[in-house]
C-alpha cells in the first residue's frame, strides 16, 4: 500500500474532528491526489468520507502542514462502499510510476495528474492523466494485484 495513503489516514484520524465523523457513521470512500506534471511520489490527498445515514460526504485535506475538514455536502457520483486500508495491498508510488508508462505511450504533453483510489467494483487505483490537448489519459489499476484493468482516452473537447 502506499505509505503516504496510509500516513494521511492515520494522520487524518487522530484529528478530533475526523474521530467525530468516525463516530457519527462515517467511513472513508475514496481519496484523491492532485499532482504537478512534474511530480513523481504522491504526498499530499483528500480523503472523502461518507454518511449512510445523512447521504453527504466530508472532504478531508491531509497535508504535511496539517488537516482540513471541510463542511458536509452532497456527493457528486455516490460511492457506497468503504474503503479499507486492509483491501490495498499495491504501493500507489509504483502503481503511478506503472500507470505513467501506460501514459507515455500516448505521446501526449502532460499537465496534470489526478489520482483516486476507491471501492467500486473493485478497490482500483485510477490514475487521470490530463493532457496539455485537452484529453484525459486514465488507467486503471487494480489495488490488490497491481494488475493494469484498462486505459481509456477521452477528449475533454468536442
Amino acid at each position: 500500500m502506499s505509505e503516504s495513503l496510509q500516513n494521511a489516514i492515520i494522520f487524518a484520524e487522530k484529528s478530533p474532528d475526523v474521530k467525530d465523523l468516525r463516530s457519527n457513521g462515517y467511513f472513508l470512500n475514496s481519496a484523491i491526489s492532485i499532482l504537478p506534471p512534474n511530480q513523481e511520489n504522491i504526498t499530499d490527498w483528500i480523503l472523502t468520507y461518507y454518511s449512510p445515514k445523512s447521504k453527504d460526504v466530508v472532504q478531508v485535506f491531509v497535508k504535511e502542514a496539517g488537516v482540513e475538514v471541510r463542511k458536509p455536502d452532497a456527493p457528486l457520483a455516490p460511492n457506497l462502499k468503504e474503503l479499507r486500508l486492509s483491501d490495498i495491498k499495491t504501493n500507489g508510488d509504483k502503481m503511478f510510476v506503472k500507470a505513467k508508462q501506460e501514459f507515455l505511450k500516448h505521446k501526449k504533453p502532460l499537465s496534470q495528474v489526478i489520482v483516486t483510489i476507491q471501492h467500486d467494483k473493485s478497490v482500483d487505483w485510477r490514475f487521470n492523466f490530463i493532457t496539455k490537448t485537452l484529453e484525459i489519459v486514465q488507467v486503471s489499476i487494480d489495488a490488490t494485484s497491481g494488475s493494469i484493468l484498462g486505459t481509456t482516452v477521452t477528449s475533454l473537447v468536442r
